[in-house]
Formats: structure tokens, C-alpha cells, sequence
């Protein structure tokens, strides 16, 4: 039966949106009716990937900065205030948005207030179980698993036997948790980039840890090999050997990743996945003092031998032992 489906995806980088229009191509595919809500700073994304959609930019904006610190996950903790009064809001326009449209399901990408009690309501995210020190993971478990009871279902992208992508993350024994599998776009390789980019740097995530990143391995980046920077930055491309390639869509970007011969990124759930399904290895760099991506890179150096390294301890010479290694 077809459905009028409500969509959002928080705003944290690009990944969950790139992995929620995943779910939205398939929900179209089934004949669905999808309206699309999102704050400001998504709409121009959102606009580009789904131009024939209806997208509502009203949502609020999370206005999430990471700075890089060991402490970054108490900072955001601190700002729990300020989701809360985000979750709240968000429930408010779903409800001002069903007093004048009938909605079938609403899909809501780890933005915890777009449900409602009187509409089936779909969390799509992969962190059930959450990882990182004590007390604090006992703290942010206790306020997650709150949020999920205003739920009736949840969808978990990964594999529901082992290997695992999100490894414990993706752990739960709740009865309304359903694996849907990884969630990537089939490769349709892009012939206008059948060049030689063998060195990859692919961005994602917040500013202005995106550009920090950047600027880092820009400065380490040794003279005689050749790098093309993936994603909005703001660094000036001051060596004749980088070359800023912006944000790329979708085909154009697994194009470039699958043709890559080394690929630098962070290691976000997004991105790993779209690295398994073109069965390709990076070097993965978390960001600091953010415990997801710190599990998430130990994790896929052990179980799927993905080379790891924190940025403090990246140096021009590591980056070269790894270039000869793929010559």
C-alpha cells in the first residue's frame, strides 16, 4: 500500500543525510508520497539530491561544532539543554504539520523529537549500544534509551550477523529493532572522472574539525606524490601537488573513492560504509574526543584491518610509508 511518508535526517555533517536518501529512493521506487523536512543548513543537499521533492527547511539547526578536544563529548553534553529544547521543537512542527496533512510514517534519521504518538514513527540510526568511558556512557545510554521508547520502530544499517560494520554499536535485544543491511548507492561510475586520482583525502563531518583535517594533512603531504581533497574545506590549496576537488555528489564520489589507490578520511559510520560496499580500505583519522568514531576506528583496524592512526600522531613520514606501499 502506498504511503505519505515524513522524512528528516539531523543535521551532523553529510553522512546522515547521504544514508537516509538512501531510504528515501527506495521508499519512491515502492510508488511512496515523500515529504521531506530539514533545517537551513540541509536544504541546498537536500534540494540537489531530491529537486522534484517537497523539502520544508523549519526543522531547528543543531548548530554542531566540533573542535577536537578529548573533552568534546562533554561539551555536547552540556549542550543537552539546548537538543532538548531541539527535540521539543521538532515535535512541535510534526504536530502542526499532521493538524493539516495526512501522514502514513514518519522517518526520522537520529533526530529524536520528529515522531508522533498518533503516527507510526521509524529511528533510523546505528548506535543502540553506546561506547566510550565511564560514567559518561552509562549517562548518554540511560537519556538514549529514553528517547528511543517514543518509537515503534527501529532500523539499524549493518548487518545483523558478524563482521559487524558498527560492531557493538549496532548490539541491542530490543524486539522492535529490525537490520535493514548497510545503506550505500550502487556504483554508476562517472566516465568525466576516469582520471588518475590515486590519493585520496575524503572529508565529512562537522567544521571545523572538516577543515582542520584539511589543513593537516595539506601540511604533511610530501612534495612528490599527488593528493585531491573530497568535500567542502575552507584551506587554500598553497602546493602545486593538492588539489581541491569540493563536494562531489554521490556517483561522482564513489567514482573517485573506487578508482583511489589511497584514501585518507575520518572514520563516520557513513563513510565506512560506502568503503565496504566498493570493498575499499582507507587509512582512518577519528575525531578527537569523539568516542563513536574512536570505537568505530579501532574496531575496523582489528576486525577488518583498516590502517588507524589518531592526527596527533600523523607525521609526512607515515603517510609515505603507506604510499609506497600502494605503488
Amino acid at each position: 500500500m502506498k504511503q505519505h511518508i515524513l522524512v528528516s535526517a539531523l543535521d551532523w555533517g553529510y553522512g546522515h543525510v547521504t544514508r537516509t536518501n538512501i531510504r528515501v529512493i527506495q521508499f519512491l521506487k515502492l510508488g511512496n508520497k515523500i515529504t521531506i523536512a530539514c533545517s537551513r543548513n540541509q536544504f541546498e543537499l537536500w534540494s540537489q539530491l531530491q529537486p522534484e521533492l517537497e523539502i520544508i527547511p523549519e526543522l531547528p539547526n543543531n548548530k554542531i561544532e566540533l573542535k577536537g578536544n578529548s573533552f568534546e563529548m562533554l561539551f555536547l553534553a552540556k549542550r543537552n539543554k539546548q537538543f532538548q529544547k531541539n527535540w521539543l521543537e521538532e515535535s512541535i512542527w510534526v504536530n502542526k504539520f499532521l493538524e493539516k496533512n495526512t501522514v502514513d510514517l514518519i522517518y526520522s534519521d537520529n533526530r529524536y523529537g520528529f515522531f508522533s504518538p498518533h503516527v507510526t514513527s521509524t529511528l533510523l540510526t546505528h548506535q543502540l549500544t553506546l561506547q566510550g568511558p565511564w560514567p559518561w556512557k552509562n549517562i548518554a545510554q540511560w537519556a538514549l534509551n529514553k528517547r528511543l521508547k517514543n518509537f515503534n520502530r527501529i532500523e539499524i544499517p549493518d548487518f545483523e550477523h558478524s563482521p559487524k560494520l558498527a560492531g557493538l554499536l549496532s548490539t541491542t535485544s530490543k524486539l522492535n529493532a529490525t537490520f535493514v543491511g548497510p545503506l550505500t548507492a550502487q556504483l554508476h561510475e562517472n566516465p568525466a572522472f576516469n582520471s588518475n586520482f590515486d590519493n585520496i583525502l575524503f572529508l565529512s563531518g562537522p567544521e571545523p574539525q572538516r577543515t582542520q583535517l584539511a589543513q593537516l594533512i595539506h601540511d604533511l603531504w610530501p612534495n612528490e606524490f599527488t593528493l585531491y581533497i573530497v568535500g567542502h574545506c575552507n584551506i587554500k590549496a598553497e602546493k602545486l601537488n593538492v588539489n581541491l576537488l569540493g563536494f562531489l555528489y554521490t556517483h561522482d564520489k564513489l567514482t573517485v573513492l573506487k578508482q583511489a589507490k589511497l584514501i585518507i578520511t575520518r572514520s563516520g559510520y557513513t563513510t565506512l560504509m560506502e568503503l565496504n560496499g566498493l570493498n575499499k580500505k582507507a587509512i582512518l583519522i577519528p575525531t578527537k574526543g569523539q568516542w563513536e568514531q574512536e570505537y568505530l576506528g579501532m574496531y575496523w583496524n582489528i576486525q577488518f584491518q583498516f590502517p588507524f592512526i589518531n592526527e596527533q600522531h600523523l607525521s609526512t613520514e607515515y603517510i609515505i610509508s603507506h604510499l609506497k606501499s600502494q605503488s
